[in-house]
């Protein structure tokens, strides 16, 4: 059972708040007639859901505060329960040591209702302890104070009247004990007690002689079930000899050859498969290193004629720069006839001065076409040196953004200056899936990344800076970055992405797998669907193939610019 140790009283009766300490072992209410002490039992009473005392109930209380709302509360103990089980506290699942109850009584279509609570701690009664509590109806509330302690014969003799409670100090012992079990519902244990105690001596003596049969039973039992059971212990372990001899032994030995011999039919067929492969990519090889050589002279040959231009260009540059000089003299030359005409006032002075006109148009016109055949043969220049260096010239845009980390000391490189294809024949393959990170720039440092993307917003760059790498994974066997070589570390989710695309032959084979693939062609199968994103041979990039294309399709350009320049 709980016990109370506070009860506190809001517009209860003609109270407008009160509170009143019991946590004593004993409580004595004292007091003139009229002074509150039946009010304040039965607040206790209302408080424990009981009923009030003599023909009083608790709207009388609250109306006469004449408030709307009145307010009971309680602070209580929860001490754990002597037999634990699977509820350790009285209001569980509430564990604090102590509980507030609250009782709210308020007007509700014309009527008083009251409504219970149960709050963990000393919950304090405010302006917000209305909306944070659970209210229980008068059942549930008095069915959770009977789980606590508050059993019937304690709430019956908690709600007797108070005449009735100066009466028991008249009761004698027996008087007294026969009104215990009366509330208790058990007089008939009083009436019939000491024939059960006969009966019960009588029941431990036979009880006694059954309990030293029993043990005998019991010893002849364990005896017999001992030998039952080293028999039975004896047929099973000769049982399990005789089918260990002729099952499963042989079958051990059968199902262990079996297996062995589904190894090596396996390991066959896989070793003839791969040597088909690999005559089928020898063959490959041999195509393509016939077209690499090609590739190879024509570069060769590509870069003598590149050079023999290269001489006529600066050649015409020396003889435009020889003209701009010439054109120089006349201008200067024009305006000393000018001021010899003005001075003299002669017949020549308008037309030398329409002359000097001309003159100084042309040396505009001139001066410009210099700018221009400049820029251009500084283009020039940076692509000749990367073609004299077995390099593919980037566009102005890749050379501007590297020309501006240069000079900020940004070190950096492109993806395509790491990355070699080892297998050619998938040269298609490798460049539909790289060509979006064609011009991905890669940062050697990564406390460069801050400068390095403020110039990439300056100039607008539209391909990645990535300054987090790391030396790529082991490749995934069939797997398109199982081909590729990359010479320093690649970013992470770059190595993730080529490493989950398997190298199918075909369409029909890659119908067979359950994730990427991609064909020789450049035929993708992704999570999104299938689709073809192959692209142009012009437009390689990686590898020894891109370096090869990029150096022929500079070359035409370098011997188009050099005819514009000489005309």
């Amino acid at each position: 059972m709980f016990q109370i140790k506070t009860l506190e009283m809001v517009h209860w009766d003609f109270w407008q708040r009160i509170s009143v300490p019991l946590d004593a072992q004993i409580v004595t209410v004292v007091g003139p007639n009229g002074s509150g002490k039946t009010t304040l039992l039965d607040a206790l009473r209302t408080m424990l859901a009981l009923k009030c005392s003599g023909r009083r109930d608790y709207k009388r209380y609250v109306r006469n505060n004449k408030e709307n709302i009145a307010w009971l509360r309680a602070v209580v103990s929860n001490p754990r329960r002597s037999g634990g089980g699977f509820f350790p506290y009285l209001f569980f699942p509430l564990a604090s040591e102590t509980v507030t109850l609250f009782c709210r009584i308020k007007k509700q279509g014309g009527d008083w209702v009251r409504q219970y609570a149960i709050a963990e701690g000393d919950a304090q009664l405010d302006g917000t302890t209305e909306n944070h509590l659970q209210w229980l109806g008068v059942g549930d509330y008095r069915r959770r104070l009977e789980q606590a302690g508050l059993t019937p014969a304690i709430a019956e003799v908690l709600a007797l009247e108070q005449g009735d409670t100066d009466k028991l100090c008249e009761y004698s012992p027996k008087t007294l004990l026969d009104l215990v079990f009366q509330v208790f519902g058990d007089k008939e244990v009083l009436d019939h007690y000491q024939e059960a105690k006969v009966r019960l001596r009588e029941a431990e003596g036979e009880l006694d002689k059954m309990n030293q049969q029993l043990s005998q039973l019991g010893l002849d039992v364990e005896r017999f079930r001992m030998r039952a059971s080293s028999y039975l212990e004896w047929c099973s372990l000769g049982t399990d000899t005789q089918r260990l001899e002729q099952e499963v032994i042989p079958a051990l030995q059968v199902a262990e050859a079996n297996e062995n011999l589904r190894h090596y039919l396996m390991q066959f067929k896989q070793n003839r498969r791969s040597f088909w492969h690999r005559r089928g990519d020898l063959a490959q090889l041999e195509k393509q290193l016939a077209v690499a050589r090609l590739a190879a002279q024509q570069t060769l040959q590509g870069e003598s004629q590149s050079k023999a231009d290269y001489d006529l260009q600066f050649q015409a540059f020396q003889a435009v720069r020889d003209a701009a000089r010439d054109t120089e003299k006349l201008i200067k030359e024009g305006e000393r006839l000018r001021e010899l005409a003005e001075r003299e006032h002669g017949a020549d002075a308008v037309g030398l001065n329409d002359r000097l006109g001309e003159l100084k148009q042309q040396e505009g016109d001139l001066k410009i076409w210099l700018k221009n055949a400049k820029e251009e043969r500084q283009q020039l220049s940076e692509a000749q040196f990367a073609l004299q260096a077995g390099k593919a010239p980037s566009p102005e845009f890749v050379r501007q953004m590297r020309s501006s980390l240069d000079a900020a000391g940004i070190p950096h490189q492109l993806l395509t200056e790491i990355c070699e294809v080892k297998d050619n024949t998938w040269q298609d393959a490798v460049e539909a899936l790289l060509a979006p990170s064609k011009h991905l720039i890669l940062l050697q440092r990564e406390s460069d990344k801050q400068r390095a993307w403020e110039v990439g917003e300056r100039l607008r760059y539209r391909s990645f800076i990535v300054s987090e790498r790391e030396p790529a994974p082991r490749a995934t066997l069939g797997s398109i970055l199982e081909i590729l070589d990359f010479k320093a570390p690649v970013p992470a989710w770059l190595a993730r992405q080529l490493n989950g695309i398997q190298r199918v032959k075909s369409v029909e084979a890659g119908a067979r797998i359950n994730g990427d693939w991609i064909t020789r062609e450049g035929y993708l199968r992704e999570r999104r669907g299938a689709r073809f994103i192959g692209v142009d041979t012009r437009d390689y990039a990686f590898g020894e193939s891109g370096t090869s294309f990029s150096l022929g399709r500079y070359c035409i350009a370098f011997k188009s610019a050099e005819r514009r320049n000489f005309k």
